[in-house]
C-alpha cells in the first residue's frame, strides 16, 4: 500500500520548462468571472462565519468552565476573506489593463507596474532616475520595446510621463497623448491634478473648456490628416505635448508623421490663443496644406505640419490687445 500512494520519483528528476517570455496574455471575460465568482463565494462564507461567530460565543457562555487556549477559525477565515478580496481586485486591474490594450498581449513590465501601483497607492514611473538628454532617453525607450497595447494600459500619470517626453517615437507619444485626453475627458479633475493644475494657477473651468476645444480639433485634425496625401503612413494626425503651462493648457497637432517626415511647417497661432479654437485652427492649418500642395505635390510625400497651441500672455511681453 505504501509503495503504491508513495511513488519513488523520476531518476532523473523531471522539471517544467522555464518560462522566459516578456509578455503575457489573458482573457479580461474570464479574469472578471473569476473576480465576481470569488466574492459571490466571499460573501457566503461571510454569513457562514458569523453564524459561526454567534454559535461559538454562545457556546462559550454556556460552556465557561471548558477550557479553550486557542480558536483561529474566526480570525483565520475573515484574515482568508481578505486576501480572496485582493485576488478579486487584482484580477479585475489586470483584466481592465488587457482591455484597455486592447488585441494582444501585453509586457510584464507594464503588468508589474500596474499591480505595484495597485497594491501600493503609489504612482508608477516609467524610467526610475530622471534622464539628462534625448538620447538617453530614446535609448533606454528602446531597452522598454513597449507595444502601442502596453501604453494604452499604463496608468494614467505615466501616460502623462510618456507625452511629454523628448527624445521618443511621436507615435508613441501619439497613443500616450490620446489616451490620456480620453481619460482627462472622462475624469478631468484627475487629469487635472496630475498636471499640477492647483499648483499653476489655471483654473479648472478653463481647463475643462480647453480640453473639450482640444477633443474637436484632434478630430477635425484627423479629417484633414485622412485626405492630405496619398500616402497611408503620412496620413495622420498625431497629438503630443499636452500639459500645462504658463497658466494654459498646451498642446500641439501635427497633420502627418513626425517621426518620417523631411519637410517641416509649424503654424504657431500667437499669444492669448487657447486650445477651445483648435478646431477653427485645423481650418487654417488645412489651407496652408493645399498651398504647400500648390508649390509641389512630391514635398507632401513627407511633410509634418503642426499646430503649437496654448500660450498665454506674460506680464510685459506684449500689450493684451497688441
Amino acid at each position: 500500500m505504501v509503495d503504491v500512494v508513495d511513488e519513488k520519483p523520476n531518476e532523473p528528476e523531471m522539471r517544467p520548462t522555464p518560462i522566459a517570455a516578456s509578455q503575457s496574455s489573458a482573457r479580461p471575460k474570464n479574469l472578471k468571472y473569476f473576480a465576481t465568482t470569488l466574492r459571490a463565494n466571499d460573501s457566503t462564507d461571510r454569513r457562514n462565519l458569523d453564524d459561526f461567530q454567534r454559535a461559538w460565543t454562545a457556546f462559550e457562555a454556556a460552556c465557561s468552565w471548558v477550557p479553550v487556549e486557542q480558536m483561529t477559525l474566526v480570525s483565520g477565515g475573515t484574515r482568508w476573506r481578505s486576501e480572496n478580496g485582493t485576488d478579486a481586485t487584482f484580477a479585475d486591474t489586470v483584466a481592465a489593463a488587457f482591455e484597455k490594450a486592447g488585441s494582444g498581449g501585453l509586457s510584464n513590465s507594464v503588468l508589474a507596474m500596474i499591480v505595484a501601483e495597485q497594491i501600493t497607492g503609489r504612482p508608477g514611473r516609467l524610467f526610475k532616475r530622471s534622464l539628462s538628454s534625448y538620447e538617453e532617453a530614446a535609448r533606454q525607450w528602446k531597452k522598454l520595446g513597449l507595444t502601442p497595447g502596453d501604453i494604452r494600459a499604463l496608468p494614467l500619470n505615466v501616460q502623462f510621463e510618456i507625452e511629454n517626453m523628448g527624445g521618443i517615437p511621436a507615435s508613441a507619444r501619439n497613443v500616450a497623448s490620446r489616451q490620456a485626453l480620453d481619460a482627462a475627458l472622462k475624469d478631468p479633475e484627475v487629469a487635472y491634478r496630475i498636471l499640477g493644475g492647483y499648483r499653476s494657477g489655471f483654473s479648472r473651468q478653463e481647463f475643462d473648456e480647453q480640453l473639450k476645444g482640444l477633443n474637436e480639433g484632434l478630430a477635425e485634425a484627423d479629417k484633414v490628416a485622412a485626405v492630405r496625401c496619398s500616402l497611408a503612413e503620412n496620413r495622420v494626425a498625431q497629438l503630443v505635448g499636452l500639459r500645462i503651462a504658463d497658466k494654459a493648457l498646451t498642446a500641439s497637432i501635427s497633420i502627418g508623421n513626425m517621426d518620417t517626415a523631411n519637410n517641416v511647417t509649424v503654424n504657431v497661432p500667437g499669444a492669448q490663443t487657447t486650445l477651445t479654437s483648435m478646431k477653427d485652427q485645423m481650418s487654417a492649418v488645412k489651407s496652408q496644406t493645399l498651398a504647400m500642395r500648390s508649390v509641389g505635390a512630391s514635398g507632401l510625400m513627407g511633410s509634418w505640419m503642426g499646430s503649437w497651441m496654448g500660450f498665454a500672455r506674460r506680464a510685459g511681453v506684449m500689450p493684451r490687445n497688441g
